[in-house]
């Protein structure tokens, strides 16, 4: 059974799927909900990806109030809507079970068919009212927040994603697919290269590659061993990360592979990238904890302060050289769930949703953003930390890392 959605702009979880249940008047059964789940899996690649106010009435997750809505204008205005599919999919299965079959095929007889006739009609005219003010209400909305909708089209983009087996990686590989992009991922080994194929329908446009961030020049004789070459990239996001937890700073082999990976592995693929004199965003994902130092962790922070320094001086080198052509973004996440930091019951206010940052990472992208920290509130609240001299940091930070999750 799928647990959450790979693609939530089309697949539905278990909490939609029982709204969706209450508004078929149907019975939840977690067999159909799989075949559900491995149905919608597929619309992606199947089905034109919804667009405009369309788009803006799809990213809401679904209740049974919001299905009655959609279904009545799905068949009639808005036939792209991705609900349109899950409604048409779930009675497809349900006609194929026995018990489903029972419950939908349900109707009165006798002396009940009239009253049950009057009843429909005065139930859909009371759904017809409430839709068209609703959708109105709706339309009006999207209006009003159509200057500030960030880019999301990917359609005809190659996206290149370092790291993307897992954790933010394998969100924004999971977010670009969704959005219409072809992607190339790179995971570490043949186990990651597996794994995340046997996750992928079959249809999706994604070409994994097996590159050990941690050896030199590993991440492009690798791109060059596929014949890929740097003007087919249209956006970079090197996102590959390593941390060692409860690792001292002084452990110089773990200090060392943590570098090679956080840093020196980015920047061959940058230097690869922007030497080529081809149009590309590139995306260094770096963290919000490069502001401060961190105990046992083999250096992770100053590898992310590195990097953030030095995308910012690969930046100023392009800038006097001339070269529009290669924009640099720094991507400052705060914490978010990942095999480095997963979430506990006192910490989970902290962390931010890695679907929104991966939304925000490819909008800033394609937008052309310099600078994307989110969420920013918990960049105030790491200056002001660190305003707080070292002797406070030293104190404060030594106990968040017992409050906070570690590695995995």
């Amino acid at each position: 059974m799928i647990k959450s959605p790979l693609f939530p702009l089309w697949q539905i979880d278990q909490q939609e799927y029982k709204a969706l249940c209450a508004y078929l008047q149907l019975s939840p059964q977690d067999p159909l909900f799989d075949r559900l789940a491995d149905y919608l899996l597929h619309a992606p690649f199947r089905y034109s990806r919804p667009t405009g106010f369309s788009l803006f009435l799809a990213k809401p997750k679904l209740s049974k109030f919001r299905i009655a809505r959609l279904d009545m204008l799905s068949k009639f205005f808005i036939k792209d809507h991705p609900v349109r599919y899950i409604l048409n999919g779930a009675i497809a299965l349900y006609e194929c079970d026995g018990q489903g079959y029972a419950e939908i095929s349900a109707a009165p007889v006798g002396w009940k068919v009239p009253f049950s006739l009057i009843k429909w009609g005065g139930d859909f005219a009371l759904s017809l009212s409430i839709t068209v003010v609703w959708f109105f209400w709706q339309y009006l909305s999207y209006l009003i927040g159509m200057p500030f909708q960030a880019k999301d089209d990917l359609t005809g983009k190659t996206v290149l994603i370092t790291g993307a087996s897992r954790g933010l990686g394998l969100e924004i590989l999971l977010y670009s697919l969704q959005q219409g992009a072809e992607v190339i991922g790179t995971v570490r080994d043949r186990a990651a290269y597996d794994q995340l194929m046997a996750q992928l329908p079959d249809e999706a446009p994604v070409k994994l590659i097996i590159a050990d961030l941690s050896q030199a020049n590993a991440i492009t004789d690798a791109l060059q061993e596929n014949q890929l070459s740097p003007d087919s990239i249209d956006i970079a996001v090197l996102c590959a990360g390593l941390k060692h937890s409860d690792t001292s700073v002084l452990s110089m082999a773990e200090l060392r592979e943590t570098f090679a990976v956080n840093c020196f592995s980015n920047m061959e693929l940058s230097k690869w990238l922007c030497s080529s004199g081809s149009k590309t965003s590139l995306v260094l994902i770096s963290s919000i904890g490069r502001w401060h130092g961190m105990h046992a962790s083999a250096g992770y922070n100053a590898s992310k302060a590195a990097l953030s320094i030095w995308g910012e001086s690969l930046e100023m080198e392009l800038y006097a050289t001339g070269n529009k052509k290669c924009n640099i973004m720094i991507v400052e996440p705060g914490i978010f769930a990942s095999g480095m930091m997963k979430e506990t019951a006192s910490s989970k206010f902290l962390f931010a949703s890695r679907y929104k940052l991966a939304e925000k990472i490819i909008s800033g992208a394609l937008s052309g953003k310099k600078v994307l920290r989110y969420p920013y509130w918990f960049a105030i609240l790491t200056w002001t930390i660190c305003l707080g001299g070292r002797n406070f940091q030293n104190y404060f930070f030594a106990r968040a890392s017992k409050t906070i999750g570690k590695e995995d």
